[in-house]
């Protein structure tokens, strides 16, 4: 057999690809642009894993043509998204820019939410599950207080965890601040992500204190409407187009505007439509007239592609078409500003290519969650990872009780003895003498609190609870003070079953291991194209240029060279078959997520 390579085949390309491969001189010509890049001076491992990149790169574009992940509404809908908005901001920045004006009263409203000191306090937890089951028991009207110092499990007897204190905005995190600024006082948010995990917020009060006098506000005006100029430049051009299209009639058509919808032509793809006889014939008629211009349905079909699925398919009737003619008129006005543009070309690249981008990062990202839904967990796997983390999914102890905190040991006797003796009320005396602020205004009343919060005394308190509920129990010495406990129930530290945690379990050990598991995906695709190994046996009988290049005869064909191997007759027609179009060849770890 002769097999034919093409001209300054590196001998690392063959011994990688194979002699078999149908991208073999695309190889080849990639690795020669990054030899001279490099002038030669990486290693042979550099080299090798530059190689290694070029076929992940392949795969992911022959995985990518399979799975035709470039139909995907959802990458689709993502890459005509990010075109729009490009388009839209470019538009605005070029020709709105100096129309834009920030208002008196917006700067004021920024002025006092930059100045306005806010009292919060927060639950931090760490996912979504969690954090509505925090909700509801909020809901259900258990302490705030209690339930900080569940989320918290400090072991400290007065921390008062989720209370920053009095804090400015710039002091906090911006997600965190913004929400809190918009509740009232008193008023809990629902569940807020922030970089630190899911958090619940409750304002506590907040009051506005300018940290300047009089003559500095006027700077601090000028600052602000500086910032907020920007950020109002977009919502401007927005409102621009809402309002020319606002201002066009629509004569419509009411019974060929019934045809349409009774024939579901616009749920239909935008090809199907355009080849479907109904939609030709109804196309002749005129739907609506706009500014004594004729638009058919075809004007419609020719821009469908434009919008979002859903943009289209909600439309049922008279009202809501004319609201998808609307949207499509609002992108015709936009696409004819930017084409007006001093920089329109530029404009139309950077939008071409940020919707490029997207869509290469949403097919990425898909070939990623599909590998990680395929991913198989052995509950072997799945037990040690529990056994490992077993803190983090164990439920702590708690304790439900009345407690007063004091640091004077005679006090505590001397209280003990007078409630002992039912010469006191324990909710009149917690609520002159407790130590722990928040619990004064409930007469002592903690609710469920982690047993862990009173250390040594943990032990006698658990005791306590589960040989003589309402019990009063003390005075327990706990960090240099002393705690009064009267209780009524009790919760012991519980690990869920392995079947109820499971799913969780596989969801968080394939988070955890996300990286090994899409690079493991991403070799299998290789093992079936490319090989992952070195055949140095390929190399046998070969001659080599000073700088690696595979050297044969000179053959009468001076794009190719021969290499005669006994044991087959046929002959193979050079191998010079490029990558396709779509494909990502040229990165250097295209594998890495």
């Amino acid at each position: 057999m002769v097999i034919l390579f093409p001209a300054r085949v590196p001998a690392q390309v063959v011994t990688y690809v194979g002699t078999d491969s149908l991208t073999l001189d695309v190889f080849a010509e990639q690795y020669h642009h990054f030899l001279q890049q490099t002038d030669g001076e990486d290693s042979l491992e550099t080299r090798l894993n530059f190689l290694e990149g070029l076929a992940a790169a392949a795969a992911y574009a022959q995985y990518t043509r399979e799975n035709e992940l470039f139909q995907d509404p959802n990458i689709l809908r993502a890459g005509h998204q990010a075109w729009r908005n490009t388009l839209l901001e470019g538009v605005a920045h070029g020709q709105f820019v100096d129309e834009t004006e920030v208002s008196t009263e917006e700067i004021e409203a920024e002025y006092r939410y930059q100045n306005t000191t806010l009292l919060t306090r927060f639950l931090l937890l760490p996912d979504s599950t969690t954090a509505v089951e925090f909700l509801r028991k909020l809901e259900a009207d258990e302490p705030f207080q209690s339930l900080a110092l569940q989320a918290a499990g400090t072991p400290s007897l007065l921390a008062e965890p989720g209370e920053p204190g009095w804090k400015y905005p710039h002091e906090l995190d911006s997600t965190y601040a913004r929400q809190a600024y918009r509740l009232a006082t008193g008023q809990i948010s629902k569940p807020v992500r922030t970089p630190r995990g899911f958090t619940i917020i409750q304002l506590l009060g907040k009051e506005f204190r300018p940290s300047h006098g009089h003559f500095e506000r006027v700077k601090h005006f000028q600052r602000i409407g500086a910032e907020l100029h920007p950020t109002k430049i977009t919502p401007t051009a927005r409102a621009a187009i809402e309002q020319w299209v606002s201002a066009l009639p629509i004569d419509w058509r009411r019974r060929t505007v019934r045809k349409v919808l009774r024939a579901g032509i616009l749920n239909h793809s935008v090809p199907a439509m355009q080849s479907n006889p109904a939609a030709e014939q109804l196309g002749d008629e005129v739907l609506f007239t706009l500014s004594d211009e004729t638009f058919t349905l075809n004007w419609i079909f020719s821009r469908l592609d434009l919008l979002l699925p859903e943009e289209r398919l909600s439309v049922t009737n008279a009202e809501t078409l004319n609201e998808l003619v609307r949207l499509l008129l609002k992108w015709e006005h936009l696409n004819a500003l930017a084409a007006s543009s001093p920089l329109a070309e530029s404009l139309v690249a950077a939008a071409d290519s940020m919707r490029t981008f997207v869509i290469s990062k949403a097919v990425q990202d898909s070939i990623h969650t599909r590998a990680l839904r395929r991913a198989t967990v052995p509950d072997d796997t799945l037990r040690q990872y529990l056994e490992r983390h077993q803190d983090r999914y164990t439920a702590p102890a708690l304790v439900n009780l009345e407690e007063i905190v004091m640091r004077d040991s005679t006090l505590a006797q001397a209280l003990w003895d007078s409630i002992a003796q039912g010469k006191a009320d324990f909710g009149v005396l917690a609520a002159r003498h407790t130590e722990r602020v928040w619990a004064r205004d409930t007469g002592g009343r903690l609710g469920w609190v982690p047993l862990s919060l009173y250390g040594s005394a943990a032990e006698t308190l658990t005791a306590a609870a589960g040989g003589n509920p309402q019990r009063l129990v003390g005075p327990l010495q706990v960090d240099q003070h002393y705690v009064i406990a009267r209780l009524s129930g009790y919760q012991p530290e519980l690990l869920p079953p392995y079947a109820f945690l499971r799913p969780r379990l596989k969801r968080e050990w394939i988070r955890t291991n996300r990286d090994d598991l899409i690079k493991a995906e991403i070799r299998n695709m290789l093992a079936t194209t490319y090989p992952t190994t070195i055949d140095t046996s390929l190399l046998a009988g070969f001659h080599f240029d000073a700088v690696g290049n595979i050297v044969f005869p000179a053959t009468s064909d001076s794009a190719a060279s021969e290499l005669t191997t006994t044991d087959q007759q046929s002959v193979e027609q050079p191998l010079t078959s490029p990558l396709p179009p779509d494909s990502t060849a040229g990165a250097l770890d295209p594998a890495t997520p």
